[in-house]
């Protein structure tokens, strides 16, 4: 294949199907033209760790008590259990955090046989997509990770430096593109000087990272101003660019609901048709 230019899309919390990305894939299609012959698409997704567990407990509930605001209990329950479940017992072998990390590993796999090691990355993630993707770089980036996929020290097929360990380690990456990013509510306890974020032009990384949220998502943040100083591994200097925009339909723009509609808003597909073609050319 002659694909120059890989993309991943991750999804966020939430009761989610393996057809997430469908819509978004069309619409970059579209906007990319005849470029599209030289990418290579692909998702990761991780909520069937998750999902049939939500489904059963939720289900249970609904069936024998009394219960109103079904659909935002629904959104609540299968949101914020991914959010608890992914780093709980994160040291224990197969853990969700594990298994999650296994996901991102196969979906990094099949791309490295469909294009090789050359071609570059382009990553975007949706919401809680955001902290399991930069937990999984924050891994590959650490010389001795605890927990993960990385805490054995790699694997045999892969060794420390070669071609397949690079692009596990997505050193290939490019652009990091978060949409709806709620990294923020998750960090905000640690004290200042624990907040690190992960490297985007050290340890081997080179890449562009831009946020994207909207002010009335209250799920989605920016992220510069997590950290005060603008030192290396401070979201200050890591993150290239924190973007507000004003996601969705007049229905969706203006409350909560914006939280589900980057990935079909130009203010987010403009841009990143326009990296990819940069890419390519």
């Amino acid at each position: 294949m002659s694909n120059e230019v890989v993309i991943l899309a991750i999804h966020g919390m939430g009761d989610t199907l393996p057809s997430f990305a469908d819509k978004f894939q069309n619409k970059l299609a579209r906007k990319l033209g005849s470029n599209w012959v030289n990418v290579y698409f692909d998702t990761i997704y991780y909520a069937n760790v998750f999902q049939d567990n939500q489904a059963r407990v939720f289900n249970r509930i609904k069936a024998n008590d009394e219960i109103d605001w079904i659909a935002l209990r629904k959104f609540l329950m299968f949101g914020f259990s991914d959010a608890a479940g992914f780093e709980r017992k994160c040291n224990e072998q197969g853990s969700p955090y594990e298994q999650v990390q296994d996901i991102i590993l196969d979906s990094l796999d099949r791309a490295y046989d469909a294009v090789g090691g050359a071609a570059n990355i382009v990553l975007i993630a949706q919401s809680l997509g955001c902290h399991v993707i930069s937990n999984f770089i924050w891994d590959a980036q650490s010389k001795d990770p605890k927990y993960g996929a990385w805490s054995n020290g790699g694997f045999e097929d892969s060794p420390p430096g070669s071609d397949l360990d690079k692009f596990r380690r997505l050193k290939g990456l490019k652009y990091l593109y978060f949409t709806g990013c709620n990294i923020p509510i998750f960090v905000a306890g640690l004290s200042q000087n624990k907040i690190k974020a992960i490297a985007s032009t050290s340890k081997g990384y080179h890449f562009k990272w831009k946020n994207f949220y909207d002010p009335d998502d209250p799920l989605g943040w920016p992220l510069k101003n997590l950290t005060v100083k603008s030192e290396k591994q401070s979201y200050k200097f890591e993150v290239n660019e924190d973007n507000a925009i004003n996601t969705g339909s007049l229905i969706r723009s203006w409350n909560p609901l914006s939280h589900t509609a980057y990935w079909s808003d130009n203010d987010v597909l403009n841009p990143l048709a326009d990296d990819v073609e940069a890419l390519i050319a």
